[in-house]
């Protein structure tokens, strides 16, 4: 989603408007003085995507509707909402036309279209409730009266949990509080099982696959070249003028490569002989251990019966032989059982490598008698089987190389199955908690947000606050113990920055481009930050605004970035009383 253009509409000739205004690809810069309307302007971005905000009455009177032009997947969209108390918004795009009366709905077609998910939540009433975008807004969302003093100001709190669940959401975590937890556990068990199955299939098809062969990719690049060469071979054959000269040549070359083949399985299965031969001589080893054992267990059983030794039945002198005898016993019999299935699995690749040296074998044989029968009489006839032998050998390269590239296809298939088999793991486990109960997406999430705010404290120089932060299961710092209501001042402002930069970062890293991307800072108070520090923490926005194609907007009064081609300066153009606004009357 990015942001391109904002007009504001008049409300009659004598009403006010605004000049179009076009957003930077990085920057876009509201400068002006106090009093010029910076702030409007900054609400009407957020209002026009279902944002609760109160303007001056001055506004209500004079401007009608806030135009935000936005394009999403090469799609150009505008919204336009009316300047009033109720809610109106209307959606103009190439592919829908439609009015929104209500901001569920606008919220429900804006996640459907950023492709966020729309989850059924539990309200303070313990009611299943639905997020705004205007409960989203405030991570992404500054505004100057209470925006730099809290973590999560939102217009309204009405659900439990709100900053942490809006927080799951942008990341893509399951709810905290569920309104179907049930439905949703089920599902994802269903997904899971589905998976594992999917995952155990592609793998005994991989071993198996992988059994019978030893470098795939190697082996895959052999093919390849040996299709190339005997397609080459057989186009230099059909116009060359010692053709019967040529063919003899390739069908010597064909059968030394078959030969080679042929060196190679005998190599493959006099290693799996050997195999199964250490397998028998270590067999017969644990057989003369578990002989071993059972002897010691009669000796002991006759050292039992002796009253001398043991004068009760139950004096436990040799209970602990007794379970070592069980436990190593059946250590061993288990030994005994894998070889035995691992001597069955080399004994069946071996037929099957028999079965392939046998195949080549008759092939070298028929290739030797067309070489043979070459000066006959019947030259073309043989030359034409010859030609047919290559024709062949491409044909059955072909054949497997395509089941070469279907390992290929399903490994990937695999990796792709034990990632999505991750992910509903964490999902139950969040839905689900428990001591057990371990949400890895979570705690990378946590992890990386205590990375960049250590990181963005240090580009906003904020002293007296420690590094040694802790972030909770719902995404609230502390900062060796100090919770952000007992931090004050200026160094509250340089913290709360530093946050909503980490949550941009990480949810920029996290996130599709095709989702919110931008932040919007309204007159970050620059009276108690030390400018070199804003230009310092700007820069460094900029910078991640042009690595993942994402926006920053904010407005100012003192300082003024130096902005370059991406960028765009927004000032006030129209004629006020003391000053120059951001809205007036067009002449």
């Amino acid at each position: 989603m990015k942001l391109t253009k904002l007009f504001i509409e008049s409300s009659s000739s004598k009403g006010w408007q605004s000049e179009e205004l076009i957003f930077g690809n990085d920057i876009t810069q509201i400068f002006a003085l106090n009093g010029s309307g910076k702030t409007p302007i900054v609400q009407f971005i957020v209002y026009a995507l279902g944002y609760s905000a109160k303007f001056r009455e001055d506004i209500y009177q004079n401007c009608e509707y806030v135009n935000l032009y936005f394009e999403h997947n090469k799609d150009k969209i505008q919204l336009k909402r009316k300047i009033c108390t109720e809610f109106h918004v209307e959606l103009y795009s190439k592919n829908k036309r439609d009015v929104f009366y209500m901001e569920e709905k606008l919220t429900s077609f804006l996640f459907e279209l950023l492709n966020i998910k729309y989850p059924t939540l539990i309200s303070i009433g313990k009611e299943p409730i639905h997020p705004y975008l205007s409960t989203l807004l405030p991570l992404l969302f500054l505004n100057q009266d209470t925006g730099y003093s809290n973590l999560y100001k939102a217009p309204s709190v009405f659900i439990k949990d709100q900053y942490s669940e809006m927080i799951r959401l942008i990341f893509d975590i399951l709810p905290k509080h569920s309104f179907d937890q049930k439905k949703e556990i089920f599902n994802l068990k269903s997904q899971q099982d589905l998976l594992d199955k999917e995952i155990v299939k592609s793998k005994k098809l991989i071993d198996s696959m992988s059994s019978s062969t030893g470098n795939f990719e190697k082996d895959h690049l052999d093919i390849i070249k040996n299709i190339e060469n005997h397609t080459y071979q057989i186009d230099n054959l059909s116009n060359s003028r010692t053709l019967k000269n040529d063919l003899i040549i390739n069908l010597d070359n064909l059968i030394f490569t078959k030969q080679k083949k042929i060196q190679i399985i005998n190599n493959n299965i006099l290693e799996l002989e050997t195999r199964i031969d250490s397998f028998e001589k270590i067999k017969i080893e644990i057989e003369l251990e578990i002989n071993t054992l059972s002897l010691n267990e009669e000796s002991k059983r006759i050292f039992q019966s002796f009253n001398e030794i043991c004068y009760s039945q139950n004096c436990g002198l040799f209970m602990k032989s007794s379970e070592s005898y069980g436990k190593n016993l059946l250590y061993l019999k288990d030994q005994i059982k894998d070889m035995q299935r691992n001597s069955f699995m080399f004994q069946k690749e071996i037929t099957m490598l028999n079965e392939s040296k046998e195949n080549l074998i008759d092939d070298i044989k028929r290739i030797e008698v067309e070489v043979s029968q070459m000066n006959d009489t019947q030259e073309s006839k043989r030359i034409v089987n010859g030609l047919n032998e290559l024709f062949k050998e491409v044909f059955q390269l072909e054949q497997t190389k395509q089941s070469y590239e279907y390992f290929f296809e399903e490994k990937k298939k695999l990796t792709k199955r034990v990632k999505e088999r991750e992910r509903v793991q964490d999902s139950i486990a969040s839905l689900t908690g428990g001591k057990n109960g371990i949400n890895t997406k979570l705690y990378e999430i946590k992890t990386q947000m205590k990375e960049k705010l250590i990181f963005w404290l240090d580009i906003l120089k904020t002293k007296n606050v420690s590094r040694n932060i802790e972030i909770d299961n719902d995404f609230k710092p502390t900062f060796n113990g100090e919770k952000l209501s007992q931090i004050q001042g200026s160094t509250l402002i340089r913290v709360v920055l530093a946050i909503h930069a980490t949550i941009f970062e990480v949810y920029l890293k996290n996130s599709s481009r095709n989702s919110l991307r931008f932040l919007i800072f309204d007159t970050p108070r620059q009276q108690e930050l030390d400018l070199s520090d804003l230009s310092e923490f700007l820069g460094e926005l900029k910078n991640l605004c042009n690595l993942y194609n994402a926006q920053l907007i904010y407005s100012t009064t003192s300082y003024r970035y130096e902005c370059d081609i991406n960028d765009k300066e927004w000032l006030a153009t129209f004629e006020g009383f003391e000053q120059k606004m951001f809205l007036g009357i067009t002449k």
